[in-house]
Protein backbone atom coordinates (compact mmCIF):
# COMPACT_ATOMS: atom_id res chain seq x y z
CA UNK A 1 0.00 0.00 0.00
CA UNK A 2 1.31 3.42 -0.95
CA UNK A 3 2.11 6.10 1.65
CA UNK A 4 -0.53 8.41 -0.19
CA UNK A 5 -3.31 5.73 0.22
CA UNK A 6 -2.51 5.33 4.29
CA UNK A 7 -2.28 8.82 4.57
CA UNK A 8 -5.70 9.58 2.74
CA UNK A 9 -7.00 6.95 4.56
CA UNK A 10 -6.23 8.30 7.88
CA UNK A 11 -7.34 11.34 6.97
CA UNK A 12 -10.51 10.07 5.79
CA UNK A 13 -11.05 8.25 8.81
CA UNK A 14 -11.58 11.28 10.99
CA UNK A 15 -13.68 13.14 8.85
CA UNK A 16 -15.76 10.21 8.67
CA UNK A 17 -15.74 10.43 12.51
CA UNK A 18 -16.39 13.66 12.74
CA UNK A 19 -19.28 13.70 10.09
CA UNK A 20 -21.05 11.06 11.98
CA UNK A 21 -20.63 13.44 15.35
CA UNK A 22 -22.19 15.96 13.33
CA UNK A 23 -24.98 13.86 12.04
CA UNK A 24 -25.69 12.55 15.68
CA UNK A 25 -25.83 15.84 17.06
CA UNK A 26 -27.98 16.79 14.06
CA UNK A 27 -30.97 13.79 14.24
CA UNK A 28 -30.56 13.52 18.40
CA UNK A 29 -29.11 17.10 19.73
CA UNK A 30 -27.67 16.85 22.91
CA UNK A 31 -30.41 18.46 24.89
CA UNK A 32 -32.63 15.61 23.76
CA UNK A 33 -30.12 12.97 24.30
CA UNK A 34 -29.97 14.20 27.57
CA UNK A 35 -33.94 14.64 27.94
CA UNK A 36 -34.25 10.65 26.67
CA UNK A 37 -31.46 9.75 29.33
CA UNK A 38 -33.18 11.03 31.66
CA UNK A 39 -36.78 9.73 30.82
CA UNK A 40 -38.29 13.48 30.19
CA UNK A 41 -39.40 12.56 26.83
CA UNK A 42 -42.25 10.06 25.52
CA UNK A 43 -41.09 6.57 25.22
CA UNK A 44 -41.81 7.08 21.43
CA UNK A 45 -39.77 9.58 21.26
CA UNK A 46 -36.87 8.65 23.34
CA UNK A 47 -36.93 5.49 20.59
CA UNK A 48 -36.56 7.59 18.42
CA UNK A 49 -33.60 9.22 19.19
CA UNK A 50 -32.22 5.88 20.21
CA UNK A 51 -32.94 4.42 16.64
CA UNK A 52 -31.55 7.34 15.04
CA UNK A 53 -28.22 7.71 17.05
CA UNK A 54 -28.26 3.45 16.26
CA UNK A 55 -28.80 4.26 12.56
CA UNK A 56 -25.65 6.98 12.05
CA UNK A 57 -23.50 4.45 14.03
CA UNK A 58 -23.94 1.83 12.00
CA UNK A 59 -23.60 3.90 9.08
CA UNK A 60 -20.55 4.87 10.22
CA UNK A 61 -19.36 1.30 11.09
CA UNK A 62 -20.44 -0.03 6.85
CA UNK A 63 -18.16 2.88 6.06
CA UNK A 64 -15.18 2.42 8.01
CA UNK A 65 -15.35 -1.50 6.76
CA UNK A 66 -15.61 0.17 3.28
CA UNK A 67 -13.02 1.93 3.71
CA UNK A 68 -10.60 -0.68 4.79
CA UNK A 69 -11.91 -2.64 2.10
CA UNK A 70 -10.28 -0.62 -0.84
CA UNK A 71 -7.00 0.36 1.09
CA UNK A 72 -6.46 -3.18 1.10
CA UNK A 73 -7.76 -3.89 -2.60
CA UNK A 74 -5.69 -4.29 -5.96
CA UNK A 75 -7.25 -1.58 -7.34
CA UNK A 76 -4.51 1.28 -8.53
CA UNK A 77 -3.86 4.36 -6.42
CA UNK A 78 -5.60 6.57 -8.42
CA UNK A 79 -8.88 4.37 -8.46
CA UNK A 80 -8.21 3.84 -4.23
CA UNK A 81 -8.49 7.64 -3.98
CA UNK A 82 -10.78 8.36 -5.32
CA UNK A 83 -13.04 5.84 -4.42
CA UNK A 84 -11.99 6.63 -0.93
CA UNK A 85 -12.94 9.72 -1.06
CA UNK A 86 -16.89 8.73 -1.94
CA UNK A 87 -17.15 7.00 1.39
CA UNK A 88 -19.58 8.84 3.62
CA UNK A 89 -22.28 7.80 7.10
CA UNK A 90 -25.47 8.88 6.56
CA UNK A 91 -27.95 9.34 8.91
CA UNK A 92 -30.39 6.38 7.94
Amino acid sequence: MSDIVSAVAATHRKFLKKQSNELILHVAPEHKQRNAALGVLSEADAEFIRSSIAAVISSYERAKSELDAVVASDARTPEKLLTIRSIRVSAG
